[in-house]
């Protein structure tokens, strides 16, 4: 699976980068909030994929967790960026963002993850508040060896500023 690179003195494996988007679902993301999730994923790819291709020593795998009533992935094994493809998500529900945390602490350890990986990227996209007690899953994933390495990315469009 790790592609092998040419160095001087012998071939050097890239490492594993796990990319995870992590998006609401609920019924607040109905319409154009999900519409425009969807596209601006969408979009991103192939931005994503020619930073994978200028940075071999890294590679890039891309998994998506989506949460309402409940979480689960939309992807359940890593994927690489170059075979990844977005399908639109739906919405409907209540926003369990702590059911999300739960399912990616599960993958935030080794294995699934391996020691070689590169520290993850989150990028939750949500608008807003949780309707679950979502602190006690926060504080689990956040104490993670990987948790606390990873890049979190947050972006939250609640009423009146997105």
């Amino acid at each position: 699976m790790a592609e092998k690179l040419k160095r001087p003195g012998g071939e050097l494996a890239s490492r594993p980068l796990h990319f995870f988007w992590i998006v609401d679902c609920s019924g607040s993301m109905y319409g154009e909030k999900i519409g425009t999730v969807n596209h601006a994923i969408q979009s991103t790819i192939p931005d994503m994929v020619d930073a994978a291709d200028n940075n071999p020593n890294a590679q890039l795998l891309i998994r998506t967790l989506k949460f309402s009533s409940g979480a689960s992935w939309v992807t359940t094994n890593p994927i690489p960026v170059e075979d990844f493809v977005w399908e639109d998500l739906e919405t409907g529900g209540v926003t369990d963002l702590g059911k999300a945390f739960d399912l990616l602490a599960a993958q935030l350890t080794i294995p699934p993850m391996s020691d070689r990986a590169l520290p993850p990227v989150l990028v939750l996209l949500s608008d807003g508040q949780p309707t679950d007690d979502y602190k006690k899953s926060l504080d689990k994933l956040l104490h993670l060896p990987w948790g606390k390495k990873a890049v979190p990315h947050c972006d939250l469009y609640r009423a009146g500023r997105g």
